[in-house]
């Protein structure tokens, strides 16, 4: 059997939220996860830009892992899951 790339996120998420109870420890597992595993600042792109990924957080009462984002002068929150990083990096 041949594991695809959808069935590999499968199993990740299955790895990172096995203890979770609800939404908050989910997310927390994820920040979590990403903070000890994603060296930064690091690379993504967000609707075809390149940005650099500083720092991340949790916002929105625990709900939404935040990445501060530097593209020259402009600093910007943006929601993690709206950022995209090369497959070949650990944030991938």
């Amino acid at each position: 059997m041949t594991m695809t790339g959808h069935d590999e996120v499968e199993r990740l998420v299955a790895v990172i939220t096995m203890d979770c109870y609800n939404l908050a420890e989910q997310v927390t597992a994820f920040y979590e996860t990403f903070a000890e595993g994603v060296p930064l600042p690091t690379a993504a792109t967000v609707i075809g830009t390149t940005v650099e990924v500083v720092s991340i957080d949790i916002a929105d009462h625990g709900e939404v892992p935040t990445a501060r984002c530097h593209r020259g002068d402009v600093v910007q929150d943006l929601h993690l899951s709206d950022l995209v990083f090369a497959p070949d990096t650990a944030a991938g």
